[in-house]
């Protein structure tokens, strides 16, 4: 997919128990290449609250593959946004 250039998202269930591979991928991915999304409504992340997924709590994501990839969370938060501002400006051209 990074061939095609495509962007890799990673969402809450990324996490979870059994899912070390995804773990793999978001340490391998290019910084520049990442988002992170909610699957809102439903599947909430772990350490959000058990209730109903809100887009907010994409902020656990992205704080996880932050530590993860072991780079500051504002620094991550700023190449997200930057990733978002590119990924979807050739979307909306």
């Amino acid at each position: 997919m990074l061939d095609l250039g495509a962007a890799i998202s990673f969402s809450g269930l990324s996490f979870r128990a059994g899912e070390e591979a995804t773990a793999e991928v978001a340490r391998r991915t290019p910084a520049d290449r990442i988002l992170v999304e909610t699957d809102s409504p439903f599947l909430s992340p772990p350490g959000a609250p058990r209730r109903r997924n809100e887009p907010e709590w994409v902020r656990v994501t992205a704080a996880w593959v932050a530590e993860l990839r072991g780079v500051d969370r504002d620094t991550f938060g700023d190449q997200l946004v930057a990733n978002y501002d590119a990924a979807f400006a050739v979307a909306s051209s």
